[in-house]
């Protein structure tokens, strides 16, 4: 957010050197970003020596602006509220092809390099306003466009020259001895996952362990204290027939026995 523009200019232009390159193996990844930084810089550097052989003084993007807005002053009526800091009122005309455009009023002041478009100042070259008001007062707009705009300046920026690389077996040898850094070693145990817990994972709710001897929560009977001094039967010492414990149906005594008759 910028005088209250909002874009994300650098993260496209960024997005567009890495087009493609996204997936890839970290040395294939460098590959392909250096080599298109190579092609990219030898583009700007023949854009810039054309435009150092026309004698354009700036860019070719502010060109077009400044000749742009130059147009569009001069369907703007200025009017001068204050000559020492530069103050003016300017109308702006109805815009003929937008009908929804234009007749407002823009408070310039040229001292404190502000337009109250915001344009000025977010783009750092003057907006229709403010070439309106030089208009007016016969002042040259050439000093309120920022010099980084100058095309000298923005051949420094692309005055690096890139080196061939050469084949790997051709690379000097370095006796610096690389230490990994201990951050980066595998710890001991599993390694922690990196997705992310929900609802979806919260454990189910259980039962309380209970005890089958005490029959007291919190243990099993494994850990019971009491197994030694009390002995629940088990299934195994339960009768089916008279439901009494220390017994079976082999040999429980209420068991019919089979009669002469049936033999």
């Amino acid at each position: 957010m910028r005088y209250g523009w909002m874009n994300s200019n650098g993260v496209e232009c960024f997005n567009g050197v890495l087009k493609g390159a996204r997936f890839l193996p970290i040395t294939a990844l460098t590959q392909m970003i250096y080599y298109r930084l190579v092609t990219y810089h030898d583009q700007r550097n023949q854009e810039i020596n054309e435009a150092v052989s026309k004698g354009q003084p700036y860019t070719e993007y502010v060109m077009g602006a400044l000749t742009k807005n130059v147009k569009s002053a001069r369907r703007h009526h200025v009017t001068l509220i204050n000559l020492d800091i530069g103050e003016f009122e300017v109308q702006t005309g109805r815009n003929g092809d937008r009908m929804h455009k234009g007749n407002n009023t823009q408070v310039v002041i040229l001292k404190d390099r502000v337009c109250s478009c915001n344009k000025w100042q977010s783009f750092g070259f003057p907006c229709s306003h403010v070439l309106a008001a030089c208009a007016f007062i016969r002042l040259s707009y050439a000093q309120f466009i920022e010099p980084y705009y100058r095309i000298y300046v923005y051949a420094q920026c692309h005055s690096y020259k890139f080196k061939a690389i050469p084949d790997e077996k051709y690379w000097s040898t370095f006796g610096t001895k690389i230490i990994p850094d201990p951050r980066c070693r595998r710890g001991q145990g599993r390694p922690k996952g990196s997705r992310r817990h929900t609802e979806m994972d919260l454990p189910n709710v259980q039962r309380p362990m209970q005890c089958g001897i005490c029959h007291q929560e919190g243990h099993i009977r494994t850990t019971c204290l009491n197994k030694d001094r009390q002995r629940v039967p088990t299934r195994k010492n339960w009768c089916g027939i008279c439901r009494s414990d220390g017994h079976n149906k082999k040999n429980c005594p209420t068991k019919p026995q089979p009669s002469n008759e049936n033999l």
